[in-house]
């Protein structure tokens, strides 16, 4: 009986804190993401140095909630996306179309590798199939923005082909 006591008494001298509690809300993305699309005319440094000035700005974007995710998760992809890239004075220059198709070949080599010692000669290896970039649907230029693939369908003339 004394333990409910106190447990009453001590959520009635809590309860009137939970008032003064705010409700966090969904981080802003700041307005020099917008430039992040445009790779060729930035630099990168100069956005490491205005995505740290944000973060002392906004305290909140130093940790990953489920409030401040969807903006650190996209900065992060953006740098890890374009840092093979960069140069030293912080341009980036992305590689030539044959450039990327040899670092495509050079990915599906160790599926050959591998599909030499399966049993089942008959099964072809999976190839990745360019482009891996991702392009904004209204300006038509590249993001870091991801893809996502919701299903999978297999062909009923062909079970080695695949439809998206």
């Amino acid at each position: 009986m004394r333990y409910i006591k106190l447990i009453i008494i001590t959520l009635a001298l809590l309860a009137p804190l939970g008032a003064f509690a705010q409700e966090e809300t969904l981080l802003e993305k700041p307005q020099w993401f917008g430039e992040l699309e445009d790779v060729e005319h930035i630099n990168y440094y100069d956005m490491l140095a205005k995505w740290e000035q944000f973060k002392k700005e906004n305290p909140r974007a130093r940790k990953k909630t489920r409030y401040t995710k969807q903006v650190i998760k996209h900065f992060q992809r953006w740098q890890k996306r374009y840092a093979p890239f960069v140069k030293a004075d912080g341009r980036i220059v992305l590689p030539k179309q044959s450039d990327f198709n040899d670092f495509v070949a050079k990915m599906n080599r160790p599926q050959e590798a591998f599909r030499s010692t399966t049993l089942d000669k008959s099964v072809k290896a999976w190839e990745v199939f360019a482009p891996m970039i991702t392009y904004n649907y209204k300006t038509k230029k590249q993001t870091p923005a991801q893809s996502n693939v919701q299903r999978l369908g297999i062909s009923h003339s062909n079970p080695n082909v695949l439809a998206l």
